[in-house]
């Protein structure tokens, strides 16, 4: 019996050609016109950035310079002026390279890359720290003045950098995306498109025959096209190409034409992976009973991550039970003159490894009103004129640093929610127990991301950013939430 080579096959030399041939990914002249023009574009999109930073970093150091000189202090001379910022500059650029502050993939600002370009600042200031504690005063002198521009250029270059970003982006305007899903997974796509208000131009192919179809009242223009001939119509518009639907349950040949897709021509990403890399959350469609048995999970491979979270969670909550015992006063006195009841509110939720513990709040609302409805609403009447402060200041989560103290809680993690509505999740929530494998926080990755949650449908919003967490919980992903929250409570954020 004489076997034949697929014709779909990437490793058929009839289908290379082909293939070759259909998307132009051979060596023709407008394959290689447009790929030389993508890689002088990302050239000068990361020179100018280069050079952004180089200039915010020149104007600080003169500027602090200037006022130092201004203020009598010793001044610094050209040469050595010049020879501070030249390394200085280099070392700067070196550490926003560590962190990918130059990546062509970027056009926003997320949280992620604030906190990381922070820490890239904290770097070099500790290098400066180190290197102007050991040379002697002849080679770097005027310290004062290099110190304050390496301390004062991010706040000055993050601000910036996002304006600049932000630009970027309404330049870009749209990304245009090929999805492969069925109905079922084309209408939860389309619903979380809509949620998170990103702007996408969808075309969704078929797992089935492979071709483009329509969906809503609007015929696809691309309709009838397959995979191939629609990333040929699309050409550089065409950002990335997701598989929504189980990959073992497409065909064989599809499946091929897509692995050499992604070798040759355009990303094409699981629906997890695309959901990790544009919203960090993870789709509920993807979950399984193995899910927390995947490869790339976090925690259980770092004992030291863990020891190190148990330890910032004591030292944090000692110091700020310490600092704010003055609010903590103020609050309790307002709270006992306001209403009557109990200054602390005490109720059931469900932590680690869905132990039941009882949480600490400031009361905010009228005594008994906990056996009224199950969520709180906007303007609420049950809720106090101070409790309506409380809560969205976050005052009324002061309390909570005890129980961070009993290691209840930490300071980061998905939020401890009820017994009661825990109940109800879990019947109506598929795998909603596994955001109990890590222990709840006071804030949190679905906190800083999505405002108060007030019936089930929130609820599985949530779980996607909680459960994001706790596959990649880590060192990184904390100051990101850490930094955020910062801003939520500075700025009155959500509720």
């Amino acid at each position: 019996m004489q076997v034949t080579k697929d014709s779909h096959d990437p490793g058929n030399p009839e289908f290379t050609e082909r293939f070759s041939t259909r998307l132009d990914v051979g060596p023709s002249d407008r394959r290689v016109e447009d790929a030389s023009c993508e890689r002088i574009r990302i050239r000068l999109w990361k020179t100018s950035l280069i050079l952004l930073d180089l200039l915010l970093f020149f104007l600080c150091f003169a500027g602090c310079a200037y006022l130092v000189e201004q203020q009598g202090a010793k001044g610094i001379h050209v040469s050595q002026w010049l020879a501070s910022f030249g390394l200085m500059s280099l070392v700067l650029v070196f550490a926003n390279i560590c962190v990918d502050a130059y990546s062509r993939t970027r056009c926003n600002m997320s949280v992620r890359d604030v906190t990381e370009q922070l820490i890239a600042a904290a770097g070099c200031f500790l290098f400066v720290l180190i290197v102007l504690f050991f040379a002697p005063d002849r080679v770097f002198d005027g310290n004062m003045s290099l110190l304050s521009a390496m301390a004062l250029a991010p706040f000055i270059s993050i601000p910036v950098r996002y304006f600049l970003f932000r630009a970027r982006r309404r330049a870009l305007r749209f990304q245009t995306i090929l999805i492969i899903a069925g109905s079922d997974a084309r209408k939860a796509f389309l619903e979380w498109i809509s949620l998170v208000h990103h702007k996408y131009v969808p075309h969704f192919i078929s797992p089935q025959t492979g071709l483009v179809e329509s969906y809503g009242d609007e015929p696809d223009a691309l309709y009838g096209m397959n995979v191939e001939e629609a990333i040929r119509a699309l050409s550089r518009d065409l950002s990335a190409i997701v598989i929504a639907e189980d990959p073992d349950r497409l065909p064989r040949n599809f499946l091929n034409r897509l692995v050499a897709i992604n070798f040759n021509v355009t990303p094409v990403y699981l629906l997890d992976a695309f959901h990790a890399r544009e919203w960090q959350t993870v789709p509920l469609t993807t979950l399984s009973g193995k899910w927390a048995l995947n490869e790339g999970f976090r925690l259980s491979q770092s004992a030291t991550y863990s020891r190190l979270k148990r330890l910032i969670d004591i030292v944090a909550a000692s110091i700020g039970l310490v600092l704010t015992s003055p609010v903590l006063f103020v609050v309790a006195v307002l709270i006992r003159l306001e209403s009557p009841g109990p200054i602390i509110f005490r109720q059931k939720r469900v932590g680690l490894h869905e132990r039941v513990f009882t949480i600490f709040k400031f009361r905010s609302m009228r005594d008994g009103s906990d056996k009224g409805p199950l969520y709180t609403m906007e303007k609420d009447n049950r809720i106090t004129r101070i409790g309506g402060f409380l809560r969205k200041s976050r005052l009324d989560e002061l309390p909570q640093l005890v129980n961070v103290l009993r290691g209840e809680m930490s300071l980061i993690g998905p939020r401890a929610e009820w017994d009661k509505l825990v109940c109800d999740y879990e019947e109506q929530i598929p795998y909603y127990h596994l955001r109990h494998l890590v222990r709840p926080g006071i804030t949190g990755w679905a906190q800083v991301n999505y405002s108060y949650g007030a019936s089930v449908r929130d609820a599985k919003i949530k779980l996607r950013y909680d459960l994001f967490y706790v596959r990649y919980s880590g060192v990184m992903l904390d100051l990101c939430i850490a930094v955020k929250t910062v801003y939520i409570v500075l700025f009155g954020k959500g509720r």
